[in-house]
């Protein structure tokens, strides 16, 4: 099972900071995560886990951006209902920060995902 740490940036308008681990669980792909304010860091969410099912997934990628410097993990849902609870999801489209260090393990996450290809808009 391939997990890979991710973090959402800019939350409530920078005031918190969302930290996870996205997995694949086979049918169905998995984030648990937990939020955090960013002014001291002392209040903290309980760990949320939110299940999306493979086949309500459009597509999944791996997007490198500002000169290679930002990698995120997109995932575009075919369903909103199904990321409703995760945190800056708009029009089912998810982006997860992902760190330097954790790339490689991104990569191999996307790419051992069984998504139908969709353009992503």
């Amino acid at each position: 099972m391939n997990a890979v740490p991710f973090k959402f940036d800019n939350m409530y308008e920078g005031f918190a900071d969302g930290h996870g681990l996205i997995r694949d669980e086979g049918t169905h792909v998995s984030l648990e995560f937990q939020i955090q304010d960013s002014i001291v860091g002392l209040v903290k969410s309980g760990i949320k886990h939110v299940q999306i099912p493979v086949n309500d997934l459009a597509a999944v990628r791996l997007e490198r951006r500002w000169f290679g410097l930002v990698t995120k993990i997109v995932l575009q849902a075919s369903r909103m209902d199904v990321v409703k609870d995760v945190p800056g999801m708009v029009q089912g489209k998810l982006e997860l920060g992902i760190a330097r260090k954790d790339r490689d393990l991104a990569k191999q996450f996307v790419d051992g995902l069984h998504v139908a290809e969709s353009r992503m808009d």
